[in-house]
């Protein structure tokens, strides 16, 4: 782990120390979920994420493993007229 020195105004410190009792928990490591959780929503981070996503779909669909959009949707179709016929 990396180690950073972060200076708080007292009352920020005093609020963080009542959060991190309250919930059993440590001042650092609320700032280390804080911090994480700033990082993941960084819209950089999420294009990234989406990204790698899309390729390796797009990587499943030349390997031929995915089902083609009428396909799905014909065996949908087949499937609720067998329920409406109950």
């Amino acid at each position: 782990m990396t180690l950073y020195r972060v200076e708080l105004p007292e009352d920020v410190a005093a609020a963080l120390e009542r959060v991190a009792l309250s919930r059993g928990s440590t001042p650092e490591a609320l700032l280390r979920a804080a911090a994480s959780a700033l990082v993941q929503a960084d819209p950089a981070a999420e294009r990234a994420a989406l990204e790698t996503m899309l390729a390796e779909a797009e990587a499943e669909i030349d390997a031929g493993r995915a089902v083609p959009h009428a396909e799905v949707m014909e065996e949908l179709r087949g499937w609720a007229a067998g329920l409406r016929q109950r």
